[in-house]
């Protein structure tokens, strides 16, 4: 004779409890191993970011002729006397900077697409000691210049930026960057340095104690 045996109210709750138990564990653990392949991919992005920034500042620094100051987290360089009137001119500069507020690094450029008496007269020229950061951002900035300024962003995501020389401005030959991304313990920091190929070193003279850049 067989007797079939019922489960107790008391047996159902502790089944469903477990189950109940069991499936929470479960979410628990894919939810953590999506949050953690989320910040994974995100610091991915940020590192393929930052080696794309110091590419693209390689290039810049390689085909600048001088760097013209240095700070913390900037520097602006001298692509070259382009316009051929022995002059250090306005269009001539880059500034690379950081943004802490945008966590990015830029570039910025003043660039004339033509070449007419409206543009020549805009493309003031500056001595080594007028060029200072300050200097050049009030003059790149001004609403003169709204429609001929570039300001690109180099890498993003970025949350530390330092710039060192092995010699101050005007002598430096090498630039050495560091990049900060990600925050917490999905943090990275990489460095890179660069030497300027086609310096105009040996064109600037001390003149009474300030560097002066002579073409002539």
């Amino acid at each position: 004779m067989t007797h079939n045996k019922a489960f107790t109210l008391a047996e159902l709750m502790v089944g469903l409890m477990l189950t109940a138990a069991i499936g929470l564990t479960t979410a628990i653990l894919a939810s953590g191993l999506s949050s953690a392949n989320a910040q994974t991919n995100a610091l991915t992005e940020s590192v393929q970011s930052a080696r794309i920034g110091f590419s693209r500042l390689d290039s810049l620094i390689r085909r600048s002729q001088l760097v013209v100051n240095i700070g913390s987290d900037q520097f602006t360089v001298w692509l070259g006397d382009a316009n051929g009137d022995k002059l250090m001119n306005l269009a001539e500069l880059v500034q690379v900077y950081y943004d802490p507020s945008g966590k990015a690094i830029h570039s910025r450029q003043v660039q004339f697409p033509v070449d007419n008496a409206t543009t020549r007269a805009l493309n003031v020229p500056s001595t080594l000691a007028q060029a200072t950061a300050s200097y050049v951002a009030n003059l790149e900035t001004q609403a003169i210049y709204a429609g001929y300024l570039s300001d690109q962003v180099l890498a993003d995501k970025v949350t530390g930026f330092s710039v060192q020389v092995n010699q101050a401005a005007p002598y430096a030959r090498r630039v050495a960057m560091r990049v900060t991304i990600g925050s917490g313990g999905q943090q990275v920091t990489m460095g890179d340095g660069c030497v300027l190929r086609a310096d105009q070193i040996s064109k600037v003279v001390n003149a009474g104690g300030v560097p002066t850049l002579n073409l002539n």
